[in-house]
């Protein structure tokens, strides 16, 4: 934990140096606050999404950051709104560019596939008439991505195979299996019955082409240990 805040701060550090980011890490003017911060992207008319955990907004949770996604033409003006400087009290939030985009990208990659991506910002809703985020289905699909392609073993979604069972580890932030099962209930998909399983979930999403393509799962699997087991094992 020291040691991946040291790093944290070096990044911070640098990009502050060079006048621009270095990571997609950026902070919300704690002076500003969610309210502000939102306003000024909906004044803006930015072409954004607050991917996920969005249920409390404007409250944010203690120990909790925001992640956005946003078009590429509108990466500039989002920024504009945040900063890569962290002062007391200021809020973390993840920048994610429709294509990863330099310093909005994911490891060197974009978030999600690009055509899933505007997929999600074009379906976008308003929720409580001050932030964008996906539409059911949309907030559904992109959290499942996010859990199995992202997160594997540490999301707690259990695998259909003994021996990876070992590996999977409790979530240490929050009850993806739980979550998931709520939001496949509230989705159009609810019809198709869907025992949850990172393997299960995996071909779902890949018979909707949202599985990652061959390079890109090489790319995830150095940190996702069940995609080098279930594709590269």
């Amino acid at each position: 934990m020291l040691l991946k805040k040291i790093k944290r701060y070096a990044r911070q550090r640098y990009a502050s140096q060079l006048g621009r980011p270095v990571t997609h890490r950026r902070y919300i003017d704690g002076r500003v606050g969610m309210v502000g911060f939102l306003d000024a992207l909906k004044k803006r008319e930015v072409d954004y999404v607050v991917l996920r955990w969005f249920d409390s907004l404007p409250v944010i949770e203690p120990g909790e950051d925001v992640d956005i996604l946003v078009a590429d033409e509108d990466v500039g003006k989002l920024s504009e709104c945040v900063s890569v400087n962290r002062r007391k009290r200021d809020i973390a939030c993840d920048l994610y560019s429709v294509s990863g985009l330099p310093g909005t990208s994911h490891h060197q990659g974009s978030y999600y596939p690009a055509a899933k991506a505007r997929q999600i910002l074009a379906n976008a809703i308003w929720m409580k008439e001050l932030v964008r985020v996906p539409a059911v289905d949309d907030h559904f699909l992109s959290l499942s991505y996010h859990a199995i392609y992202h997160k594997g073993y540490l999301s707690g979604i259990p695998s259909e195979f003994r021996e990876r069972n070992a590996k999977v580890k409790p979530p240490k932030d929050h009850d993806y299996l739980g979550i998931l099962e709520t939001l496949h209930g509230q989705s159009s998909y609810a019809v198709q019955e869907l025992g949850i399983t990172l393997e299960r979930l995996d071909a779902f999403l890949s018979g909707l082409g949202w599985r990652p393509d061959r390079d890109t799962l090489r790319r995830l699997a150095k940190r996702n240990q069940w995609i080098g087991d279930n594709f590269f094992g």
